[in-house]
């Protein structure tokens, strides 16, 4: 054992020997006569093929041939280049498979791999020592070529037939390479070679450890001198254990020893017949057990075999933090003609569970890539990438970049590997060429990565739509048993749109290459990859799984359902020609990280991988520390309550530029962080039977939510929080409620729609949002939250302890019991009335409002009408504790009972305000100077409009009436009238009766202002609701009225949408009214002409090109008035008339001075032939302003058609307007010219 311990260097660990051995063994050659006809037994491939692939029958030269380093196609492309072979083409028969190609006899009747002829062409060259760099190098290819010795051959039969015992009695079969419990050394039965090895050993989990080589050592077990000893081989691996050496059961085996661990015994037989005994050291047992109890797992770094190298070297992906991940106990699966290739699936099933998957597996086995050769590639038809570049982009070839030694060894090995993999091609003349930038693994080795900034520039942008992180994780989970695939190299699977290969060309230190295959790091390529998986899985996505990109969960309630979930997304993988990754695909498990989150059965939990890179995270000392600090914690933004308001002063060191400083406050909020991180809760999808709370909260500079579920059972759904923007920190305290709960609408919005949400607070924002007089944020934010149908309750009883943390924690949680201050003043003058409102609430709460009158009232009055408005304002919040302060030494003195009432009116406000008295349990009113009520004076004077730099938030109300008429007696008491309903469930509502979904939802859109109803719109301003007595004066009044216009339904509709006025039944009303109108029957027009196409009139600008017309002569009018001149704007349409006694050219050049005065200079002003507008005088004018007069010919008089059609229009208005008062016609001009 001292000679053991100074050989090694580090720590080993052992494969089992048998397994070893025979690994060895099984590569020697197995003697044939020559000639045989040999073909490949069924369901084998050779080993580049896949399963199933059978060659042509054609008698093979050479029974065994040399196992060569590279495929047979990179060989034979060197043995070309060398001269050393030709290539014979050989026609394709008939029925021939079209995804075969053989690059030698240059036809699709078997693969390059699969080629006999080749393989024995190859064979001759090697024997005649060429090629020789292609030959590999293994211990058993110099036995290449010679028969095996009898003792060889007898060896051999003896070792497959212990193979074939010991595979019958055990269910499992073995792997080799695998280790199936902790072992360690090999028995040695074969003479000492080299001392090196590159094979690897497999522990439980799938990890793999190198191996540094062996040693042969002399071993005997015990102290005792009738010891057995015996030479056993040793591997030498790094490994973390509290143990110099494992002995496996090859050795154990070879000494036929028998192990107790109860006992802590070991027994075997000696050569002399006897028993040794060998007996542990408790202490030492128990010391190297709590030792490797403390050691911390290692990564052991590897290197692959070769399918395994093309299969992670040319994965494009450069980072894995994110990726599909199982949890739990795994164990491997053989699916593949090798032992050591495998997948893995859940150790948690049964054995009957697992016995279906493993056949569903093995079924589909072909579907598994194992190196790039197994790929068949996504058939262009079905995808390819394309590059759309700009129509104005111009190629840009990069200058090449030198590397350093390193480096550039690297890339000349990266290239080698898609050469062979046939993902790149070489290529000249090129004119987009970049360069390669290598990046360094955490392995220490090269991931080499093309430099497409220039190309991703001239490209645009495919909007095609990734799905919701959100929505995905919770389609995930709460499922019982889940399975996650990857695809073998997916990006690599898709081809390159043959146009655009070439402009994929990167520059090496040899030559210039392009990609066959889209390229990791070209723009669009992850909505490329989106695309395909969106058209593989159609419609498997969302039923039984879930893709984003490339990564790939199937989840079922059980695992029946889920055998037939797998089977059918494989036949979807089958169909498309795609191959999955079997050394990271996972099947039937019940965990696993998934887009950053882990999944459970439970629901979504906090990744522990990020909790605990918080959790060791020490304080920052940097700047950029912190910023490394803050995106952990953002990622885990969904679980912590209250982030942002937490980290508070963290998020003000990244505000700062220079050095950070690390205060208490920082490492307090830190702490805290870190204690929710310890225990994270656990999030669940909602479910949308079923209603949904939110709970607000609002800090000093952030504002938070939480959104729960308490049936069937409490859970949270999700933790959202905002830092506020600078400007909104200045909002009053009712205004950040309200902004958080916009905030939260806005971030939920999936989770929301087309559910009950029930807003649990104690703030009266309901009440707030219902006033129609809000400011503009206000307003609209309350018209944003009708649509959701929210309720509004009070917060109650809390459940869960991280609810309740934020509820505990909510600054400004109003109280009734708390006593809220009124400050009223009213003002009188000759300008009009007014009155100031402020309301002071806890926390900070103020809210403002200011009263203008519309009707004549005293200082007294306005002094009343000050106090009954805040108090009713302060009644519609809820305020039961209120002390009114007022500069009206009249008014206190009135309340409190000090001042005699001597006037009748104010009599009738003095009862009013007592009625408002009855809703308060405390009031009390006091006369406070006139210099400790600005606020309100200020306010009571803005009886003319807004102050500069007035906060937004004021409350802005006009007062048509004295508040002692106004006793909430509704004046809608028809009973067939609409609004009577709507009225109705308005009251309902502010009584606190929960509504229906569709009532909630039909009433959000209505408010009552004083005595009327009113409709809400979202870009409209409130339209007034009326009666049917009222729709109808209303329509006759702007049909018409003074200033109306016998126009069509349509065109009644908008102007009494346009004048502020609603009714639902508005638009068949209009029609039925238009149509009795007597005077629009009577001189509508009576079209005879057939129709015709319209002819489109263009204008470049407003008021650059205008018609002119003379209508007349009309009836003799006022003033003699005769004719009427009309021009029209060919852009707006707006119309100027004039009506004249005579016409002549000087009236026209007034009449046009007039235009030119009011609208600008005209570029065109087209007229008629008439010698007014031809005059030699008008048309020196025209030039001299730069004017180009057009005249139209009397064939055809369209020229000015729009003059002719406008002129039309008004002689139809006076006609109807007139009636037989003929000579009225120039007072109604301007009527109708306002009705136009």
């Amino acid at each position: 054992m001292d000679e053991l311990q100074n050989r090694l260097a580090s720590f080993i660990r052992v494969e089992e020997g048998r397994a070893h051995q025979r690994g060895r063994e099984e590569v020697e050659p197995v003697h044939r006569p020559a000639r045989e006809r040999i073909r490949p037994p069924s369901g084998r491939s050779d080993r580049r093929g896949g399963y199933g692939n059978k060659d042509h029958t054609r008698v093979q030269q050479y029974v065994h041939h040399t196992p060569l380093n590279a495929p047979r196609a990179r060989v034979l492309e060197e043995a070309l280049r060398a001269n050393l072979l030709a290539v014979v083409q050989i026609p394709t028969p008939k029925g021939a498979d079209e995804n075969k190609y053989c690059r030698y006899h240059q036809n699709r009747r078997h693969t390059t791999e699969d080629c006999n002829t080749l393989k024995d062409k190859l064979e001759s060259l090697v024997q005649a020592g060429h090629l020789q760099k292609f030959v590999h190098r293994g211990r058993a290819s110099s036995r290449v070529g010679r028969p095996p010795t009898p003792h060889e051959s007898q060896k051999r039969t003896r070792q497959r037939a212990d193979r074939s015992r010991s595979r019958s009695r055990s269910v499992d079969r073995a792997v080799r390479g695998v280790i199936n419990t902790i072992s360690g050394g090999l028995g040695t039965r074969q003479p000492d070679g080299n001392n090196s090895d590159d094979s690897q050993i497999q522990g439980f989990a799938g990890e793999r450890v190198d191996t540094k080589g062996y040693v042969d050592l002399r071993t005997s077990l015990g102290a005792d001198k009738d010891a057995k000893e015996m030479k056993v081989r040793f591997l030498l691996v790094e490994a973390d254990t509290s143990y110099n050496v494992l002995l496996g059961r090859p050795c154990l085996n070879m000494f036929g020893a028998i192990v107790s661990t109860p006992h802590l015994t070991l027994k075997y037989p000696t050569d002399d017949g006897k028993v040794a005994t060998v007996r542990a050291d408790q202490k030492m047992a128990r010391e190297c057990y709590a030792v490797g109890l403390k050691v911390k797992p290692r990564i052991a770094n590897f290197s692959s075999n070769r399918s395994e190298v093309a299969m992670m070297e040319l994965d494009p992906r450069t980072q894995f933090d994110d990726r599909v991940e199982p949890l739990g106990d795994t164990r491997p699966v053989v699916i593949g003609q090798q032992e050591d290739q495998c997948t893995t699936i859940g150790r948690n099933l049964t054995t009957d569970h697992v016995t279906l998957i493993e056949e569903l597996l093995l079924k589909n086995r072909d579907l598994f890539a194992w190196q790039a050769a197994d790929m068949p590639g996504i058939h262009p038809d079905i995808i390819s990438h394309k590059l759309s570049l700009f129509k104005d982009a111009r190629p840009v070839a990069q200058r090449k970049r030198r590397l350093g030694n390193e480096k550039r060894r690297a890339v000349e090995e990266e290239v080698t590997k898609l050469l062979e993999a046939d993902f790149i091609r070489e290529v000249k003349y090129t004119t987009w060429l970049s360069n390669v930038v290598m990046v360094k693994k955490l392995n220490g080795k090269w991931r080499m990565c093309t430099d497409f900034i220039d190309l991703n520039k001239a490209c645009l942008k495919d909007t095609y739509p990734l799905p919701s992180i959100d929505d995905l994780v919770d389609g995930v989970s709460g499922y019982e048993i889940l399975s996650f695939l990857d695809a073998y190299s997916g990006y690599n699977q898709i081809p390159m749109y043959q146009p655009d290969r070439d402009k994929t060309a990167f520059i090496t230190e040899r030559s210039n290459y392009c990609y066959e295959v889209m390229s990791f790091g070209l723009k669009n390529a992850g909505a490329t990859y989106q695309r395909l998986m969106d058209k593989v899985f159609q419609h498997q996505i969302g039923r039984c799984m879930e893709v984003y990109v490339d990564d790939m969960v199937v989840r079922s309630r059980s695992v029946e359902e889920h055998l037939r979930d797998l089977a059918e997304v494989l036949d979807q993988v089958r169909k498309f020609g795609m191959r999955l990754n079997p050394l990271k695909c996972t099947f039937g498990v019940s965990a696993g990280k998934f887009l950053g989150f882990m999944l459970t059965s439970r629901g979504i939990e906090a990744n522990p991988d990020k909790c605990r890179a918080i959790l060791d995270m020490r304080s920052p000392s940097s700047l950029k520390e912190v910023q490394r600090l803050v995106e952990r914690l953002t990622s885990l933004s969904r679980f912590i309550p209250k982030l942002a308001d937490r980290i508070q002063p963290i998020l003000k060191l990244m505000k700062k530029q220079k050095q950070v400083e690390w205060n208490d406050r920082c490492e307090a909020a830190f702490d805290k962080v870190k204690q929710i991180l310890s225990n994270p809760p656990v999030m669940r999808r909602p479910d949308y039977g079923c209603d949904l709370h939110l709970f607000l909260a609002v800090g000093e500079e952030a504002v938070s939510a939480a959104l729960v579920q308490e049936v069937p059972e409490f859970h949270p759904i999700y933790f959202i929080s905002r830092v506020l923007k600078e400007p909104e920190t200045r909002y009053q305290q009712l205004e950040k409620i309200v902004l958080a709960l916009v905030i939260a609408t806005r971030r939920l919005r999936p989770y929301l729609q087309g559910n009950q949400v029930i807003v649990r607070t104690d703030y009266p924002i309901s009440k707030i949002l219902r006033k129609p007089d809000l400011a503009g944020r206000m307003i609209g934010w309350s018209i944003e939250l009708s649509k959701f149908g929210l309720r509004y309750e009070p917060r109650g009883s809390i459940k869960g302890q991280h609810l309740a943390d934020f509820v505990a924690e909510l600054p400004g949680r109003p109280s009734h019991c708390c006593s809220w201050v009124l400050y009223v003043d009213g003002s009188s003058g000759h300008k009009g009335g007014g009155a100031g409102v402020v309301l002071e609430g806890p926390n900070g709460i103020v809210i403002e409002q200011a009263l203008i009158f519309r009707f004549k009232a005293s200082n007294n009055q306005a002094e009343y009408e000050a106090l009954i408005a805040g108090l009713e304002l302060a009644r519609d919040l809820g305020v039961k504790v209120l002390c009114c302060k007022t500069d009206s030494q009249l008014v206190a003195g009135h309340m409190n009972g000090t001042f005699q009432i001597k006037d009748d009116q104010l009599l009738k406000y003095f009862h009013r305000a007592k009625q408002l008295f009855a809703h308060f349990d405390s009031i009390e009113v006091n006369h406070i100077p006139r210099s400790e009520n600005q606020r309100a004076d200020r306010l009571s004077k803005l009886s003319t409009g807004k102050e500069k730099g007035q906060l937004s938030s004021l409350v802005w109300q006009i007062v048509f009436k004295p508040a002692v008429e106004c006793l909430q007696v509704y004046s809608i008491a028809e009973r067939d009238d609409w609004r009577r309903e709507i009225v109705m469930l308005i009251q309902q509502q502010e009584a606190g009766i929960a509504l229906r979904s569709e009532e909630s939802k039909q009433v959000a859109r209505y408010v009552i202002v004083g005595e009327e109803l009113y409709r809400r719109g979202y870009v409209t301003p409130m339209l007034k609701c009326l009666s049917k007595d009222e729709s109808e004066y209303v329509m006759r009044e702007l049909h018409e009225g003074k200033c109306g216009r016998h126009g069509g339904g349509r065109s009644l509709r908008a102007r009494a949408l346009r004048a502020g006025f609603y009714w639902p039944t508005m638009e068949k009303d209009c029609q039925a009214f238009v149509v009795k109108c007597l005077a629009c029957q009577k001189h509508e027009n009576i079209i005879h002409t057939p129709a015709a196409a319209l002819s489109a009139i263009v204008s470049p600008w407003p008021f650059a090109q205008w018609g002119m017309d003379i209508v007349g002569p009309f009836p003799t009018g006022r003033s003699q008035f005769k004719f009427l001149l009309v021009a029209i704007d060919y852009f707006t349409k707006w119309v100027e008339a004039e009506p004249l006694a005579r016409i002549s050219a000087s009236q026209v050049q007034k009449f046009v001075w007039r235009l030119i005065c009011r609208f600008g200079l005209p570029k065109y002003i087209i007229t008629d032939n008439d010698r007014q507008f031809i005059d030699k005088k008008l048309v020196t004018f025209y030039k001299e302003l730069g004017i180009t007069p057009l005249t139209s010919s009397v064939e055809h008089p369209q020229t000015n058609g729009q003059a002719e059609a406008m002129n039309k229009i008004i002689i139809q208005e006076l006609k109807k307007k007139l009636g037989d008062a003929k000579g009225a016609w120039a007072d109604e001009l301007q009527q109708v010219l306002w009705g136009y």
